[in-house]
């Protein structure tokens, strides 16, 4: 009688490590982005450089002053704080035509994984919040956005920063699995220098790998059935002591 108790114990206990092992959630990875917070630039309070910004490129055509890194002072009359979200620096884009601000990633888009793209997006106090920004997360020699963000300026705080952030679940069927992956911020103020513009700052992308699991119902009845047994072993042991 000791053996089958025993042996149902161990039961209970492997189904019940199954079923929190796979209520554990895995650990999410930082997918490395070169000058996330724009500080590589050391910038005096309201300095901001011309259309350059290591690590991060712009296509578009416009000059001067399209895009670049920008350190707010206090008092500033865009952000009077003097506050960005990370470090001294923020990111400045007018982006006419919607042309993003891109960074080629070092990494691959890998199976069974869920990113994340977070991103703190600032509308300037002193210009008109029109327009609309947005964010992606996509692939270098393909069309498919793994994460595609947009929302209206309006919705940012006056002279403040608001943090945005989306998800997605890349499976093992996507046709994509391995390709380059590629950062994308977007503005779409369509004018030049002097009109509205919005600031990025804290740029960050986490990937967590997801493991094949059983369904939970399957799971929870291995539970069930080992508990059971126990039950069983327990009543038939108190029967052979009465005896």
């Amino acid at each position: 009688m000791r053996t089958n108790q025993t042996g149902t114990r161990t039961a209970v206990a492997f189904a019940c490590a199954v079923a929190l092992t796979w209520a554990l959630p895995a650990m999410a990875a930082p997918v490395n982005i070169l000058n996330a917070s724009f500080e590589s630039q050391i910038l005096a309070e309201d300095a901001f450089t011309n259309n350059v910004l290591t690590d991060w490129s712009d296509t578009t055509a416009c000059t001067p002053n399209c895009f670049g890194a920008y350190n707010p002072g206090v008092g500033n009359a865009s952000f009077p704080s003097g506050v960005v979200p990370n470090g001294n620096n923020t990111a400045y884009m007018v982006s006419p035509g919607g042309v993003p601000l891109t960074q080629t990633l070092g990494a691959t888009l890998q199976a069974n994984t869920i990113y994340t793209l977070r991103v703190a997006v600032g509308n300037p106090l002193d210009r008109p919040n029109v327009g609309s920004f947005g964010f992606q997360l996509g692939l270098v020699g393909s069309a498919q956005n793994v994460i595609d963000f947009t929302d209206l300026l309006s919705n940012v705080t006056d002279g403040g920063f608001v943090e945005y952030s989306a998800s997605t679940f890349v499976s093992s069927g996507n046709p994509d699995i391995g390709s380059t992956m590629v950062l994308r911020l977007i503005g779409t103020n369509n004018a030049g220098p002097g009109t509205p513009y919005v600031a990025f700052d804290n740029v960050r992308l986490d990937a967590e790998a997801v493991t094949a699991a059983a369904p939970e119902p399957v799971t929870l009845a291995m539970v069930g059935v080992a508990l059971l047994g126990l039950g069983a072993t327990r009543r038939k042991r108190a029967r052979s002591v009465a005896a």
